[in-house]
């Protein structure tokens, strides 16, 4: 097969202007440029691995004596769910279980609920309420004796796991929606 005139003149084009480039400071410092994005990339691997830190817990309120900002995880296991963080774990039977929510604050319904806590969610409530979800609250009884969990936690956060509650403890996670619908 022979060359047409118009490819030979793209492939002597494309020689003379690598020869250019060869010879031109990019050229020269390409191999800093490419050691700079391996360096970037290798720090958004990092900041994606801290990244799952951030989709954390925090202890808001509740009946253990843990410090009120205290970072864990939810553990959600066939029987109930557990709350862990440095400081201490809190467990909730699933049958135990009486209300849950996911608001901007604690409703009304909780309040009167009178629960005796061990570490009071309110003084963690925002006096404005944004209209995002932030605080997921369990109310249970143990022995006859109403308790409670608050735990703060971003959307992003909480969305799988409230599927999954729902279905282990066959108890519905009451929502605050706060869309408006036309």
């Amino acid at each position: 097969m022979e060359m047409s005139t118009v490819t030979r003149f793209r492939l002597k084009q494309f020689a003379r202007t690598r020869k250019q480039f060869a010879g031109t400071r990019t050229a020269r410092k390409l191999p800093r440029i490419v050691s700079g994005l391996v360096a970037v990339l290798a720090l958004a691997g990092i900041l994606a691995a801290r990244n799952k830190e951030t989709r954390k817990f925090v202890y808001v309120g509740g009946m253990q004596m843990l410090l009120r900002d205290c970072v864990g995880d939810l553990e959600l296991k066939n029987d109930a769910l557990t709350f862990r963080c440095h400081e201490g774990t809190e467990t909730i039977p699933y049958a135990s279980i009486e209300l849950m929510q996911y608001r901007p604050r604690l409703s009304p319904k909780v309040h009167k609920l009178a629960i005796h806590w061990e570490v009071v969610p309110s003084a963690a409530m925002p006096v404005l309420p944004k209209k995002r979800n932030r605080f997921f609250a369990v109310v249970y009884s143990e022995a006859g004796i109403r308790k409670g969990l608050v735990l703060e936690a971003s959307p992003e956060t909480m969305q799988p796991y409230i599927a999954e509650i729902e279905l282990k403890s066959n108890k519905r996670v009451e929502v605050y929606n706060h869309e408006e619908y036309y």
